[in-house]
């Protein structure tokens, strides 16, 4: 199974070549289409230098959380993350490029290749954060406890688009009929079921809460205590 540094490696890499591509269409915009002024190396100078400060964009926005923001930031989060990125990224090449007189780069072209930066980076933002959400599951819950609290729960889970009802394990009460065992085989169970969160029903039918949440932390379960 890919880590996930694994997974957003190729993330890294696409916005490191859309800044370098991006370079390539500043450089056509600002010298083929204004027309204005003769540039200090070609077209493969410029790309050089773009390939060589790309790490440098992608490092930032690596700082800023751009990789590692969560499904639920939401595209419009990430995008200001990336676009604040971008920018302060083109202000190092900037100093880099002005206080050591490394090259002589246009300036409306540096512009134009942060804008086209924006995009093509953008693009990548809203496809991967498209993809996300196709992805995403409804999360597998198991209900823990007996008695009427738990059979209101139990009814609201089933109901629920983000959560999904895989089993109860009953307190001291009579079992239902998704039982899936008693609390002495409870981390057993919960792995068994393949739960990522317990939700755990207070009351006369589960004496021992503090035991159960224990239980849960060791079978690496999220545990969410409903108010009593």
């Amino acid at each position: 199974m890919l880590s996930q540094a694994d997974k957003k490696l190729p993330w890294v890499l696409t916005d490191m070549a859309s800044a370098t591509a991006a370079m390539a269409g500043a450089f056509a915009v600002r010298f083929s289409l204004m027309k204005s002024g003769a540039p200090v190396g070609g077209l493969g100078y410029h790309l050089l230098w773009a390939l060589a400060f790309s790490p440098v964009f992608a490092l930032i926005n690596a700082l800023l959380g751009v990789y590692s923001a969560p499904p639920e930031a939401g595209a419009l989060t990430v995008l200001g993350r990336l676009f604040l990125g971008n920018t302060l990224g083109l202000m190092l090449v900037v100093d880099a490029v002005f206080l050591f007189r490394i090259v002589d780069f246009s300036r409306w072209m540096l512009v134009i290749w942060l804008l086209l930066t924006d995009l093509l980076t953008g693009l990548r933002v809203g496809l991967t954060c498209r993809e996300a959400r196709g992805q995403r599951r409804p999360m597998g819950v198991v209900l823990i406890g007996s008695g009427p609290a738990a059979e209101d729960c139990r009814g609201r889970l089933r109901s629920s688009t983000a959560y999904r009802l895989l089993g109860s394990v009953h307190g001291r009460g009579e079992p239902a009929a998704d039982d899936l065992g008693g609390l002495p085989d409870l981390p057993a169970l919960l792995r068994r079921a393949g739960a990522r969160r317990a939700v755990i029903v207070p009351g006369p039918e589960l004496p021992d809460v503090g035991k159960v949440l224990c239980e849960c932390e060791r079978a690496g379960v999220q545990p969410y205590l409903l108010p009593a």
